[in-house]
């Protein structure tokens, strides 16, 4: 084809479709551009001489420009790009939680510009099935369903689904029944519970195949302890074969709730991480863990203590085994739950955090040793009369990277100066804990910046110390303003 030719095609063609240039056509389009950047030179330098008739001027520079801009759109280098990557780009800009996928939406959220991507972005948001596949739905009376179906429709398998409701209205149960073979996670939230209680989802459980998470989180009332709302909710998913997380959380009002007795009589066989906020009794705990010792691997009990009614069951078998448990925490408990140490043994745990209450040491250290685990993160809490042997304890964690200690009971001196010989927790890069006395706090902070002639030692990348409203005095603050902070990553002070 002669330059004309392709001159006249271009003219017809470039800037309207989303075809990409030859090497031929992209020469003459470069000429095209150049030529026309001089009229519209030209035309400026015209519009500057001649005042006459502007407005026959104006309209030939706004033609001029316009075909700039569709020269421009025709040479875009995004057309170069292979669709697949373009894909990943736009998911990337887009695969944010203030971009989730919300009907309907509501005022004041955020929206993005499809078209401020790349030129194809219809092309790109119809074929990139993921970007369809986290959904939330704030208010079901509100969506029509074919909306929804037809969301459900583009997205490809593995779908997210939070949904927040009072009442679900039929036609959307229906479409969650139909298609609940491709959900990945569910979250239910608020008084889903009281409509699925009444009106169960009644999904055969083979169709859950693909389902992985499972998070239900209680608006604390009246009507959602019921017993039988709670079950029949749980009761639709837990047999799915595939289970691995279940978190149930709680808001609002304190429900005096015993998760236990309703999760107890299910299947936990693939469970690997077990989450739970409200009401969890000793025996509930322990026999869902007896299920999946083979698979758990984070065990987080947020409990209270007023739900704590069940003593160890003295039927409930000795010792579990949970060979890939990596990470327990167990938080604001009654004392009962230090019992959960004594019939443990995990080999692989590295995180353990046992929060707003006293650990006992003896049965922590029991713990460790029999079995034989590796403690890179330690929470703990203590009191004002805690009997906990600090030193001891940080000898039974050698290979410690973070250690926590809230409470008032402070660090002694010769603790102090064997974290700064090293002879204690040689490994440790954070230490948050209480320190009453000015000079051990100065003594930790500037010794763990000078360089260590044993190059395998790490220093301390942060400290973080709470110190006591009456040991702050003078000399406390002229030292906090001499703090080397250039040197020091972080060093967090904290008046209590």
């Amino acid at each position: 084809m002669d330059e004309e030719a392709l001159r006249r095609k271009l003219k017809a063609s470039i800037g309207l479709s989303n075809e990409i240039l030859s090497d031929e056509e992209e020469y003459i389009a470069l000429k095209l551009l150049q030529e026309s950047y001089e009229r519209v030179s030209s035309i400026d330098a015209e519009i500057a001489r001649i005042r006459r008739s502007p407005q026959h001027l104006t309209k030939k520079r706004a033609a001029e420009t316009e075909w700039i801009a569709r020269l421009r759109a025709g040479m875009s280098a995004q057309k170069k790009i292979p669709a697949e990557i373009l894909g990943l780009i736009f998911k990337i800009y887009v695969d944010d939680e203030k971009y989730e996928l919300e009907i309907p939406p509501y005022p004041g959220s955020l929206s993005f510009v499809l078209s401020h991507v790349c030129s194809r972005w219809r092309q790109i948001v119809l074929a990139e099935t993921s970007l369809w596949n986290t959904l939330f739905i704030n208010n079901p009376q509100a969506v029509p369903p074919e909306v929804l179906e037809e969301i459900l429709l583009r997205a490809g398998y593995a779908i997210t689904l939070h949904l927040v409701a009072e009442n679900i209205p039929l036609p959307i149960l229906r479409i969650l029944r139909e298609y609940s073979d491709r959900f990945r996670m569910l979250h239910f939230r608020y008084d889903t519970f009281q409509t699925l209680g009444v009106q169960p989802l009644e999904i055969p459980f083979e169709r859950l195949e693909t389902l992985q998470s499972l998070v239900l989180t209680i608006l604390g009332n009246e009507d959602v302890s019921e017993p039988l709302m709670l079950y029949n909710m749980v009761s639709v998913f837990a047999h799915a074969p595939n289970v691995q997380q279940l978190s149930i959380q709680q808001e609002g009002y304190l429900v005096d709730l015993d998760l236990g007795i309703h999760l107890a009589p299910f299947p936990w066989f693939h469970l690997q991480h077990l989450e739970i906020e409200c009401g969890m009794s000793l025996s509930g705990l322990l026999h869902i863990i007896s299920q999946c010792t083979e698979l758990i691997s984070y065990v987080a009990i947020m409990s209270r203590d007023n739900d704590i009614r069940s003593p160890l069951s003295e039927t409930q078998p000795g010792i579990f085994t949970l060979g890939n448990l990596k990470s327990l925490k167990l938080g604001t408990l009654n004392v009962q739950y230090n019992k959960v140490l004594d019939v443990l043994i995990a080999p692989s745990l590295q995180v353990l955090k046992i929060d707003d209450h006293p650990i006992e040491l003896d049965t922590f250290l029991h713990f460790i040793q029999r079995s034989g685990c590796s403690i890179h993160t330690l929470h703990v809490g203590l009191t004002r009369d805690s009997a906990l042997d600090i030193e001891e304890l940080m000898r039974a964690i050698p290979t410690a990277v973070e250690l926590s200690l809230r409470g008032p009971s402070t660090l002694s001196e010769s603790v102090v100066e064997s974290l700064c010989t090293r002879t204690l927790l040689p490994n440790i890069e954070v230490l948050d804990c209480w320190a009453g006395s000015c000079r051990l706090i100065k003594k930790l902070a500037s010794n763990r910046c000078e360089p260590k002639p044993d190059n395998s030692l790490k220093v301390m990348r942060k400290l973080a110390i709470s110190v006591w409203s009456q040991s702050v005095t003078d000399e406390w603050w002229e030292y906090q303003a001499s703090l080397p902070l250039g040197e020091i990553v972080q060093i967090l002070l904290v008046l209590s």
